[in-house]
């Protein structure tokens, strides 16, 4: 599965596969949130297994929830290329 922001060439790893690329999944909850994240991706609807990858995202975008884990911030928008 490649990431759907355009331009970008990352891929979801086969189960297994560790990379440093985290993934993430489109906003269920918030609707204008969700309709962001797809015009950042030049979408017009969301694919079945679609998620965009941690390279979209600035380190403003996430929040601390411990030492090992951060947390994207619910109003987080990916960029795109």
């Amino acid at each position: 599965m490649k990431c759907p922001v355009k331009f970008c060439g990352n891929a979801y790893g086969k189960k297994g596969e560790t990379s440093e690329i985290k993934w993430y999944c489109f906003p269920k909850k918030y609707d204008s949130i969700r309709e962001s994240w797809l015009k950042a991706c030049g979408k017009s609807e969301i694919g079945k297994h679609m998620k965009v990858c941690s390279s979209h995202f600035s380190e403003n975008d996430y929040e601390e929830h411990n030492e090992k884990r951060r947390i994207l911030k619910v109003e987080a928008v990916p960029k795109g290329n």
